[in-house]
């Protein structure tokens, strides 16, 4: 178990084609590890490729008793609207991000994000769940 069962990174399924919904632990001390000492955060990214606006719901749980975000909460909500493709092809993109830090150190801690999607203006809904898994050090 432990390092092998990390995972720092994790794509949506599920979405509407064109619509992607991307998720990650990045941090100072690399390797899919939260440190104590280093800076980390989270980090959720969406594109958009469709001729749709979209209002994406994330809502983000550290599972795990070793993980909290920079508010000191468990939780991390955010409400992302994207627009539609650009005219080049290019996608329309947001991302959002927030501090993440540790108490302790554990391996294999963690964190769901659930995401649900619809269409602005347009009826519609999607789901999908994100899963990240990493250690951490005190």
């Amino acid at each position: 178990m432990g390092a092998r069962d990390r995972k720092c990174y994790d794509r949506g399924t599920s979405l509407p084609g064109g619509l992607t919904v991307e998720s990650a632990v990045e941090s100072d001390a690399g390797n899919c590890t939260v440190n104590s000492a280093q800076q980390a955060r989270h980090r959720v990214v969406v594109r958009n490729r469709t001729l749709f606006r979209f209002s994406v719901d994330v809502s983000a749980t550290c599972e795990t008793s070793g993980l909290k975000y920079a508010s000191g909460d468990i939780h991390w909500q955010e409400t992302i609207r994207v627009a539609v493709r650009r005219p080049s092809g290019r996608a329309g993109e947001r991302a959002r991000e927030t501090a993440l830090s540790c108490v302790g150190s554990a391996s294999d801690e963690s964190i769901r994000v659930d995401v649900s999607c619809s269409p602005i203006g347009h009826s519609g809904e999607c789901r999908t769940s994100l899963h990240l898994q990493v250690d951490t050090t005190g």
